[in-house]
C-alpha cells in the first residue's frame, strides 16, 4: 500500500494496488513476489512491522483456536468458543499495529524516487534476451500432466497473470523436476513453492497446488536446497497429490516466468504432455 501511494511510475502503482488488495484477503504472493523482492528495503521494513505485530500477539498471550485461511479472513480463527477475549482484540490491534508500522516505514525509508526509476525502464531500455530456440531453451513441465492455459487456473492472482506468463498442470505422477538447468533460487519454508534462476537469467516459480501453503509442508517432500545446482529433468521434490486432493486442495501446479517483462516472446504449448521432456514453453 505503501509503494501504492508513494510510486509516481504508473506500473509499479498499479502492480502495487493489486497486490495490496490480494495481501490483505490473505493472498501474499503477487505482494512479495511484485513489490517485495524488487524493492528489498522494502521488504526489510514488512519484517519489522511483522516483528511488531508478533511481539503483541505474544505480550497478550493471543491463541488460535481453529486454523483456516490468511488476511481479513483470519480473524473468527482467535474467537474464543466461550466468548470473545483478549485474543481477538489482540489479532486486530497486532494487524493494526503491523501495517501502520510498516506503512510509515516503507513511506520514509523503502521506497526511494531511484526505484521509480529503476522500475520505469521502457522495453526497449531492458536488454532483451538473445532469441532463444526451443531446442536450446524449451521450458519442460515439472510434473507429468494434463497442460492447461495459466486462465484456467481456479486462483485469480496466477489466473491474471499478474506474477508473470506461465501454463498450469493437472499431475499424474509425484515426481517433480526441474523445468529448467538452474540454480535453486528459493525453497518456501511451506515447501509449497520453488524458485529457480536459469544461466540466461529466466526466474521461474514452481507453486505446487492452490492454497496448499496451508499445509505447512505436509505431503512434500523437497529434494533440493537453495543454492544448489540443477540440471533439466533432475527431481526435485516428491509429493503426495493423491492426500493434498484428499485433504480438500486443487493440485494444479504453476510455472510461472516471474520477470517475463524482460523477454520479447513466450510461447506455451497447451496440449497434454506425450513425453516427459516436451517443451511447454518456449522463452524469446
Amino acid at each position: 500500500m505503501a509503494i501504492f501511494l508513494k510510486a509516481k511510475n504508473k506500473k509499479n502503482k498499479e502492480i502495487a494496488g493489486a497486490a495490496a488488495l490480494t495481501a490483505i484477503l490473505g493472498v501474499t504472493e503477487p505482494a512479495i513476489y511484485g513489490c517485495s523482492l524488487k524493492h528489498k528495503k522494502a521488504f526489510v521494513m514488512s519484517f519489522i512491522g511483522g516483528g511488531v505485530g508478533g511481539a503483541i500477539m505474544a505480550l497478550m498471550n493471543a491463541k488460535n483456536y481453529a486454523f483456516g485461511s490468511n488476511g481479513i479472513f483470519a480473524a473468527p480463527l482467535y474467537i474464543n468458543p466461550k466468548g470473545l477475549d483478549s485474543s481477538f482484540w489482540a489479532y486486530i490491534i497486532a494487524n493494526v499495529a503491523t501495517a501502520l508500522v510498516t506503512l510509515i516505514l516503507v513511506m520514509m525509508f523503502g521506497y526511494t524516487k531511484q526505484d521509480d526509476i529503476d522500475e520505469s525502464k521502457t522495453t526497449s531500455e531492458i536488454k532483451p534476451a538473445t532469441k532463444i530456440s526451443l531446442h536450446d531453451f524449451g521450458i519442460i513441465s515439472p510434473v507429468q500432466g494434463k497442460i492447461e492455459e495459466l486462465t484456467q487456473v481456479k486462483d485469480p492472482v496466477f489466473a491474471s497473470g499478474s506474477m508473470g506468463t506461465g501454463f498450469a498442470v493437472v499431475p499424474s505422477s509425484e515426481e517433480v523436476t526441474a523445468p529448467i538447468a538452474g540454480t535453486i533460487s528459493t525453497v518456501f519454508e511451506t515447501k509449497h513453492a520453488i524458485g529457480l534462476i536459469s544461466n540466461d537469467g529466466v526466474e521461474l516459480l514452481i507453486h505446487m497446488g492452490i492454497d496448499t501453503v496451508n499445509l505447512k509442508g505436509k505431503y512434500f517432500n523437497i529434494l533440493v536446497k537453495k543454492g544448489d545446482k540443477v540440471e533439466k529433468g533432475q527431481p526435485i521434490a516428491q509429493v503426495e497429490w493423491d492426500k493434498i486432493q484428499k485433504a480438500g486442495y486443487d493440485t494444479t501446479t504453476m510455472v510461472i516466468v516471474t520477470n517475463s517483462d524482460e523477454f520479447k516472446q513466450i510461447d506455451t504449448n497447451t496440449n497434454e504432455i506425450k513425453q516427459k521432456d516436451s517443451p511447454i514453453m518456449v522463452i524469446r
